[in-house]
């Protein structure tokens, strides 16, 4: 700050008295140059909760989180589908980003061999009647195929993903990031 400054701002001084203020002033006005803090950003191992629309090429919305509670996952543990995980990867907190995968990122090809005809015969005639399109059918392995097709000779099963084939868009926004903790490091004992 010049002496002039300081003489207004300080009108009864004068000399020296005048050039101490403005030193003063001056050492008090200035101030270094606020480091920047870094911007912490999705990376593998983080818990990342994020807010989603998933739709398919025609628009049609398959998922959504946004009428509830944000998807809450581990980056990178394999929890969910590529594509998606790889997406979420670099954001940071309140950030959006909007992706088309291809089936090899989500669900994959449909998988022809996935796709069989039972015979109708092979399952219990008491369960027959209660079949329809749609429907999921729990198989002692796990899976449950969905029945695609009914004939008076044959239900057909597809184990596929229901999404298997498709692309995907996704619209997706990071609303919490919590980084690990560190683990404490320890000394060996003698």
């Amino acid at each position: 700050m010049s002496p002039r400054i300081a003489h207004v701002l300080c009108p009864g001084l004068s000399g020296a008295a005048l050039l101490i203020v403005a030193l003063a002033l001056a050492v008090a006005c200035a101030s270094p140059t606020p480091t920047p803090t870094p911007v912490p950003v999705a990376e593998e191992g983080d818990r990342a909760m994020v807010h989603y629309t998933g739709t398919l090429d025609d628009g049609t919305e398959f998922d959504s989180s946004r009428d509830g509670f944000p998807l809450d996952f581990v980056v990178g543990s394999g929890q969910l589908i590529d594509g998606f995980d790889n997406a979420v990867r670099g954001l940071a907190v309140g950030a959006s980003v909007t992706v088309r995968l291809e089936p090899a990122e989500a669900y994959g090809d449909i998988v022809p061999d996935l796709i069989v005809d039972v015979p109708i015969e092979e399952f219990p005639p008491e369960m027959v009647g209660q079949l329809a399109i749609g429907m999921a059918i729990p198989l002692s392995n796990g899976m449950q195929p969905i029945i695609t097709n009914i004939t008076d000779t044959a239900i057909t099963l597809d184990a596929n993903h229901p999404l298997a084939g498709e692309a995907l868009n996704f619209d997706i926004e990071l609303v919490d990031l919590i980084k690990p903790t560190p683990e404490p490091e320890t000394t060996p004992v003698a």
